[in-house]
C-alpha cells in the first residue's frame, strides 16, 4: 500500500458480487475491554485461525484522559463547558477498565458487504470481521466488551489515534508491530506538538480540506482555522477538539496547537455554508499543499469570492491581493480588484458561476454566517418541484396581488395564496 493513501483516497470497488477496498489487504483492530479479558485466549486462538495477526497488545490509559479517549474513539462530543477532570463519558461502563487488550489483524482475501451494526446502521463491512465480533460476544454475557473496526475507513481512525503515526504507517506497510505492553492515550490527548503533527494524524482519519488562510501553516498559529469535511464530528474526534455543544453549533470549539488555544470552525457537506453539490466537489477535487490538503485552485478562487462578498460585511484587507494572484493563474481576464467594491458586477460573476456547475445558494446551518443580500438576491435558487410557474411569472402574479391585497377580503386572498404558491 502506498503510504500517501490517505483516509479521503479509500474506496471500494463492486466485482463479480463483491465489494474490495482498493487497498492491497485488509486490516482491522479488536479491542476487548475488561469484562471480555477472561476471554483473551479463546479470542486469540480464533484470531490467528481466521487472520495474520500483526499486533497483540495491552494498552494504558491515563487516568487523566480516559474519559476523553473514550469519547473521541467512539467519535462522541467532547463539551467545551466542562473542565477535563469533570467530563463522563457513557462509554466507560463498558470499557470498564484503562487497560484492555488489542489486536491488530490483516484479511488477505477480504469480503465486503453492507452489515447492519449494532447502532442500526447499514454499512460496508467486512464480513469476516462482523462475524468475529458477533461469535466473541455471543461468548460474554454482556456482548458490547469486544470492540472492534468493521471497515479499513474505521481501522485508520482508531488505529493511527490508538498507535500513532510512525507505528500505523509501519503495520501498513507489512511490519509486525512488536510492542506487547503500552502506556498511551490517543494522539493529540494533551494537545499536538505541531501543525506538523496534527495533519500527520488527521490525513489518516478524515477526508477534509483548509478552505482558506493556509498560507503560513502548519507553523503559524494564525487566530483561527476553517475546515470543510463530509463529517464534522468524526474531525472533531480526530483532533481532539472541545466542542461549543451549548449554543448548538458543535461543529465550533477549540483545538490546542503547541501553546495557544485555536478557535476551529468545521464546514461540513449539507451544512448550507455552501451550495451542498460544490462542497462534495471542494472534497472531492482537494489539492495537497506540503501535509494537509486545499481547495483545488478553481474551487480556492470561487469560494474566496463567495466568503468575501457574500458572508462578510466587507472585504477583509487581505482578501483582493490574494484574489488577484488567484484570478492570474487561473487566466481571469474578466475578473479585477475594483469588481470587489460593486456588489452587481460580483453577483452577476457568482450567479454565472453557479448556473454553470448546478449550485444554488442556500441559507447557511451556522446563524453566525454573515448574509450579504445585494449580492443573494442575484444568485439562483432551488426551485420547487411542484411549482411549475416560472419565476418571471410568479413575480407578475406576486405583484399582482400585492396591488389589489387591501381590496380583496381575507377569505379569497386565502383561497389565491392556496391555488398559487407566490413568493
Amino acid at each position: 500500500m502506498d503510504l500517501k493513501e490517505h483516509f479521503g483516497e479509500l474506496s471500494y470497488e463492486f466485482k463479480n458480487r463483491r465489494f474490495f477496498p482498493n487497498s492491497k489487504n485488509d486490516y482491522a483492530l479488536f479491542a476487548l475491554w475488561k469484562d471480555a479479558q477472561p476471554f483473551t485466549e479463546r479470542i486469540r486462538e480464533h484470531l490467528h485461525d481466521q487472520f495474520k495477526v500483526i499486533a497483540d497488545v495491552e494498552v494504558t490509559w491515563s487516568e487523566e484522559n480516559f474519559h476523553t479517549n473514550a469519547q473521541r474513539l467512539y467519535e462522541n462530543l467532547i463539551p467545551s463547558n466542562l473542565p477535563k477532570d469533570q467530563i463522563v463519558s457513557p462509554h466507560i461502563s463498558k470499557i470498564g477498565s484503562r487497560v484492555f487488550r488489542v489486536f491488530v489483524v490483516r484479511d488477505s482475501n477480504p469480503h465486503y458487504a453492507y452489515c447492519e451494526s449494532v447502532s442500526g446502521a447499514i454499512e460496508l463491512s467486512n464480513k469476516k470481521v462482523v462475524d468475529c465480533k458477533r461469535l466473541f460476544r455471543s461468548w460474554i454475557s454482556n456482548p458490547y466488551r469486544v470492540h472492534s473496526t468493521n471497515c479499513i475507513h474505521e481501522f485508520y481512525i482508531q488505529a493511527v489515534l490508538l498507535f500513532g503515526l510512525k507505528a500505523f504507517e509501519d503495520i501498513m506497510s507489512g511490519k509486525a508491530y512488536g510492542e506487547t505492553e503500552i502506556q498511551k492515550d490517543l494522539e493529540g490527548a494533551n494537545g499536538w506538538k505541531s501543525w506538523n503533527e496534527l495533519f500527520g494524524v488527521l490525513n489518516y482519519c478524515a477526508d477534509y480540506l483548509v478552505l482558506r488562510n493556509f498560507e503560513e501553516l502548519p507553523s503559524s498559529e494564525d487566530d483561527d482555522i476553517d475546515f470543510l469535511s463530509d463529517n464534522y464530528q468524526r474531525l472533531s474526534s480526530a483532533i481532539n477538539m472541545v466542542q461549543h455543544q451549548d449554543n448548538g453549533t458543535p461543529y465550533k470549539g477549540r483545538v490546542r496547537v503547541g501553546n495557544t488555544s485555536i478557535p476551529v470552525d468545521i464546514r461540513f457537506v449539507g451544512d448550507g455554508y455552501y451550495d451542498t453539490l460544490w462542497e462534495s466537489r471542494m472534497l472531492e477535487t482537494k489539492a495537497a499543499r506540503d501535509d494537509f490538503y486545499i481547495p483545488r485552485l478553481d474551487h480556492l478562487f470561487f469560494s474566496l469570492l463567495f466568503h468575501a462578498k457574500v458572508q462578510k460585511d466587507s472585504v477583509k484587507d487581505e482578501y483582493p491581493e490574494k484574489l488577484h494572484a488567484l484570478a492570474n493563474e487561473l487566466n481571469l481576464d474578466w475578473y479585477n480588484n475594483e469588481l470587489l467594491h460593486n456588489d452587481e458586477g460580483i453577483a452577476k460573476a457568482l450567479s454565472g458561476y453557479y448556473k454553470a456547475n448546478g449550485y444554488h445558494y442556500t441559507e447557511p446551518m451556522d446563524p453566525g454566517v454573515g448574509r450579504n443580500m445585494k449580492v443573494i438576491t442575484f444568485l439562483p435558487r432551488a426551485e420547487s418541484p411542484s411549482n411549475s410557474l416560472s419565476s418571471k411569472s410568479r413575480e407578475r402574479l406576486a405583484r399582482l396581488f400585492r396591488l389589489g391585497a387591501s381590496l380583496t377580503p381575507s377569505p379569497v386572498k386565502n383561497l389565491i395564496k392556496s391555488i398559487l404558491p407566490l413568493k
